[in-house]
């Protein structure tokens, strides 16, 4: 007994007395080193080289997890890096391993976790469980939804990426992965795009597309020589033999230059020398792999520099140089693609020594294998024990890219996420397997080392102070009392804000006010910051924002205005009641409070990006599935929670977030005024508006993001690049959602006409170079006259309100 006193009044004091937020965890004042990730390539790294560095023990819990990802990209021939195989090494070293999967409702959700576990488990030191019991424990609507990865209770993952399909992306947010550039021009054949704007069969007819395309094309007739050549666009260049284009190197090979001597003569095809040839190939590799580096991520080094440097002297995304080059890199496979082409062609005819043979290998490799390379809002996942079969067509639909956030700690922090963990496992195991001595209990490590754990990353990490909330209760913990912590600590950071907040969310769904369908209280936090924020500028001219971005359409297989597109309505209703529409929305609320425009306080975006597909311009939304909330440029709280009752309520899906504040700053600035600003969270917010402003790809020294709230930044730069990017989309593409759709009979209308990309390719290519970043507007008058709840007789009408908020 005197031992058990001891240990409440001393070491468990933390956990039996009230923290802040009602939280099982207290705020960790000084031994956290915390890292932030951007998209999904650096936090995938980071990953496996913590998983990498294990000595005792792993604990993963996910809503989904495919256990044939690759954590680092591109794979080439190795499954080193696959996770399933980084787990069951380390099992073979004696490191033990738990993974808690969220056991879905099969009939609803295709995420097949029985496989992942059957999958994981090839050996004694990995255990798999999978919960709830939906029949035993009567949980039917409810899930878990966190995602952690803690390796010996020393280093911890929080955040919104699960270890998955699709979720590994950077900020280059690509839209296609067709391997090698010989594969494409071998393949001769694409299919029309079909994307979350242009479902299949909805494409025009051949008949009506060439005529489109002929009121607005001159016909090019054949072209006699080499100099007339490159002055055409490059789809319509003649293709030439490999060996012509080897040959045809030659001219930039030498010393270096561009061009070759003045009156040096190309050589005819077949009387160049091996070794010399050999020396061209490498060259002509040697270019591409720029664009396999930077853009693809080979090197450690070079992906630490594009992830953020450890001083705004660096910059937080790294050196400029670096921007630089991956700007070069990105566009180098367009420029060098003949050349590419043959040195695939000669790889393959052996023409190349083993060295170069394997750079060839980078150049056919893709990063997104079978099931990885997804768009679910055209076609959901299926058959995931065929894990390398595509799902669908790369030769005619976009993958979808993925925007998300996580965090990583060190520290006493991350004993609080194992200790979590360690209470759900324990949990399961008395609720399902109280007898089964192959799942043993676990134990939680004390605090006394926390100082002196070493540190196994070389990314940036920076001093801060944090927290674990989550939303846990009896059935997804076994706790008595459920835990909110996770909304308490919004609704404060909210009031509590003086400069700015800035969401990104996979949904916002939180009305204001007393209503009988939502029950979290962000929303009404917001509306009561801002009006506060109205009054003030009122009497003295200050500034305040609220900066939010969510998904263009949610996250559902359908197309609007379809009966498959019911579940994309029904989310899309209530983000539109949450935001603009109806008596409890955010708009209509401030409005009604005199606020006469709240888009001087608060605005709304989502992420859209293009590319090439077969040789044609294609466009798609960027699916934003961040859970993150920046205050001020010093705290930020990052999870798996999303901004709607499932996950703040804390009786619903179980869910996990990380409080950090800042406890080193720097000079920085606010309405132009100076202010100190937090390393973690400066850089990390800098970072977010560079990506989406496309200052990544291509710097400029005129735009200046240190000062987020300052007429100039917010509407001189943010508002005009975001209205700017969406008026180009439309013009370009006709993608929706829009403000030019209002009702299911504009939407026949609308998707009826001959997109500008169809009819004038050339001027829609040319529109296209006024893009910058991937921000657009949120429509907000999209569908605004329909009534986008499910309709009686479906099968979305028959599961209860509160599934859908």
């Amino acid at each position: 007994m005197d031992a058990l006193k001891l240990s409440y009044e001393n070491y468990g004091k933390e956990f039996v007395e009230a923290n802040r937020y009602e939280s099982f965890a207290p705020v960790r004042e000084c031994s956290c080193r915390s890292r932030w990730y951007v998209d999904g390539s650096t936090y995938f790294r980071d990953v496996a080289d913590t998983l990498e560095a294990a000595r005792e023990e792993i604990f993963i819990t996910d809503w989904w997890l495919s256990p044939e990802i690759f954590l680092k990209r591109p794979a080439l021939d190795s499954e080193y890096w696959r996770l399933d195989q980084v787990l069951l090494r380390k099992a073979k070293q004696g490191i033990k391993v738990y993974v808690m999967l969220y056991k879905e409702v099969e009939m609803a959700l295709g995420i097949n976790s029985f496989y992942s576990k059957q999958k994981l488990m090839q050996h004694d030191n990995i255990k798999v469980m999978r919960h709830p019991d939906h029949a035993s424990s009567a949980v039917l609507f409810w899930a878990h939804h966190e995602k952690l990865v803690v390796v010996d209770q020393n280093y911890a993952f929080v955040g919104g990426i699960d270890l998955c399909y699709g979720r590994w992306d950077d900020f280059f947010h690509r839209l296609t992965d067709l391997g090698s550039v010989a594969d494409l021009e071998r393949a001769g054949h694409f299919q029309a795009p079909v994307t979350s704007s242009t479902p299949a069969g909805s494409q025009l007819p051949h008949t009506l597309l060439a005529l489109a395309q002929g009121t607005n094309m001159v016909t090019i007739g054949t072209v006699t020589n080499a100099e007339q050549a490159k002055e055409l666009p490059v789809e319509m260049q003649p293709h030439v033999m490999s060996g012509d284009v080897v040959d045809a190197a030659l001219a930039q090979d030498g010393d270096g230059s561009e061009h070759g001597e003045p009156d040096e003569e190309l050589p005819m095809k077949g009387e160049t020398p091996p070794t010399h040839r050999r020396r061209i190939m490498r060259n002509m590799v040697r270019m591409r792999e720029v664009a396999s580096v930077w853009s693809h991520g080979i090197a450690d080094r070079s992906r630490r520099h594009l992830h953020r440097g450890s001083s705004d002297a660096e910059g937080e995304d790294g050196p400029a140089a670096a921007a630089e080059e991956a700007v070069v890199a990105e566009k180098a496979p367009q420029a060098q693609a003949a050349p590419v082409t043959a040195a695939v062609v000669a790889a393959e005819a052996g023409m190349l020594d083993e060295v170069d043979a394997n750079r060839v290998k980078k150049l056919t490799a893709k990063l997104w294998f079978g099931k990885d390379y997804t768009n679910f809002i055209v076609k959901d996942f299926s058959a995931l024990d065929a894990p390398f079969m595509d799902q669908i067509d790369r030769r005619s639909v976009p993958r979808m890219p993925w925007h998300d956030i996580s965090t990583g700690v060190v520290g006493s922090a991350a004993r609080d996420v194992a200790r979590h963990f360690i209470q759900r496992w324990n949990a399961v195991k008395v609720e399902k397997l109280r007898f089964n001595m192959d799942y043993e209990f676990l134990l939680p490590k004390g605090y006394q080392t926390c100082d002196s754990i070493p540190e196994v990353l070389s990314t940036p990490s920076y001093k801060t102070k944090c927290q674990i909330v989550r939303s846990a209760s009896q059935w997804s913990a076994g706790i008595k009392d459920t835990e909110d912590s996770i909304q308490q600590a919004y609704v404060d950071l909210i009031s509590r804000a003086r400069h700015y907040i800035y969401i990104e969310n996979q949904f916002f769904i939180s009305l204001c006010g007393i209503n009988a369908d939502v029950s979290n209280r962000v929303c009404e936090a917001l509306f009561q910051r801002i009006l506060r924020a109205h009054n003030r500028q009122e009497k003295d001219g200050s500034k305040f924002r609220v900066f939010v971005i969510v998904p263009l359409l949610p996250g559902f297989e359908g197309q609007v205005g379809t009966a498959g597109g019911t579940a994309i309505q029904a989310i899309t209703h209530w983000n539109y009641s949450s935001i603009c529409r109806g008596q409890f929305s955010l708009l209509k609320r401030l409005q009604d409070r005199g606020v006469n425009d709240p888009t001087e306080f608060v605005s709304f975006h989502g992420l859209r990006t293009h590319s090439e597909l077969g040789g044609k311009p294609v466009t798609e939304l960027i699916y934003v599935h961040s859970k993150l909330m920046i205050v001020d440029d010093d705290t930020v709280i990052c999870g798996s929670a999303n901004v709607n009752d499932r996950s703040m309520m804390g009786n619903r899906d179980s869910e996990v977030c990380m409080v950090v504040e800042d406890l080193e700053f720097d000079e920085g600035v606010m309405n132009g005024e100076a202010v100190k600003v937090g390393k973690y969270a400066g850089a990390m917010r800098r970072h977010l508006f560079k990506e989406h402003l496309g200052l990544l790809e291509t710097p400029n020294d005129d735009v200046d993001v240190n000062d987020p709230i300052s007429d100039a930044f917010y509407k001189g730069v943010w508002l005009k690049a975001s209205s700017k990017n969406t008026d180009v989309f439309e013009k370009v593409f006709r993608c929706i959602p829009t403000d030019s759709v209002k009702s299911f009979a504009q939407l026949q209308t609308f998707q009826a006409e001959v997109p500008l990309v169809l009819s004038y390719p050339s001027r829609a290519k040319e529109m296209l170079k006024d893009i910058r970043g991937h921000l657009v507007d949120l429509p907000l008058e999209f569908l605004e006259s329909e009534d986008l709840t499910p309709d009686l007789g479906t099968k979305e009408a028959l599961v209860p309100t509160y599934m859908w908020t």
